[in-house]
Order: structure tokens, then sequence, then C-alpha cells
């Protein structure tokens, strides 16, 4: 059992980076033009989605970065109509930061886009091939859940 858990994590291990990388530059190139988005606008957008009202501190720890490079993602995103920053109530210091619709339709628009292209590569596997994949993400989500940040 322990040949095939190590074959598994490594065949993880193997896989999702350029899977990771194949997402990120369909999510890149959908956005081409006078309006593109970089990939941590993305995923900021994406996280805020997930975590309405998170403050810049937020974002910064969830895409590991700073949080001066964080409240430049997010203020790039306010300047384009996509991120609303509302001060906190409880803490006036502090923001809180919310998808305009305009930034749900982008990200929205975005991954509809990129999960097309995703289906065009998983459409060169045989019909058996598909059950099998869609029967291993439960699983991967299942063992993955506990050790993963909620909202991530």
């Amino acid at each position: 059992m322990s040949d095939k858990l190590s074959y598994v994590a490594q065949g993880l291990l193997d896989v999702v980076p350029p899977i990771m990388h194949f997402i990120r530059e369909e999510m890149r190139r959908q956005s081409a033009g006078a309006n593109a988005l970089s990939i941590p606008q993305f995923r900021c957008l994406a996280f805020l989605r997930r975590n309405p009202g998170a403050a810049v501190t937020k974002v910064a720890v969830h895409q590991g970065i700073t949080k001066a490079t964080a409240s430049d993602i997010v203020e790039r995103l306010v300047q384009q109509g996509l991120v609303n920053r509302q001060i906190d109530p409880t803490e006036r210091r502090r923001h809180r930061l919310t998808l305009t619709p305009a930034g749900d339709q982008v990200l929205d628009d975005a991954r509809k886009a990129t999960r097309e292209q995703v289906k065009a590569v998983l459409n060169r596997l045989s019909p058996a091939e598909l059950v099998t994949l869609a029967d291993a993400l439960p699983l991967l989500t299942s063992a993955f859940q506990e050790v993963l940040p909620p909202n991530l």
C-alpha cells in the first residue's frame, strides 16, 4: 500500500503544476486586451468572491505576498471598477473588499472560457477514462478538505 500511496502522491506532484500552468495561461489569455488582468488580479477576484468583505491583509496571506503588493493589486482592481472598497464600520482603519457586478462578470467570463478549453483537452480521453477521472475528483476533494484552509 505504501508504494501505491507514494505513486499517487508523486503523480499529483507531477500533474498539478502543469495543469495549473495551463489554467493560468488560459485565464490570462481570456482577459487579453486593454484591461488585461494578471493572474494575481484574477486570484484576488476569485478570493473575494469566496470571501466577500475580506481585508487586504487576507488577500496578501492568501496569495503569499506582502500587504503592500496586495494593496497595489486591489487598487488597480478598484480603479477598473471590479472591486469595491468600503471602510469597515467596526474598525475604521480597515477596508472591506467585495466584487462589483463587473468584477463578478469578468471572473465568470474568464472561468467559462477557460472551462471550455479544459473540456477540449479532456475530450481527448475515452468515456471510460472520463468516468475514472470524474470518480476520483470527489475523493481528492475529501482527502484534502481537512488540511486546506476554508474558502481557499
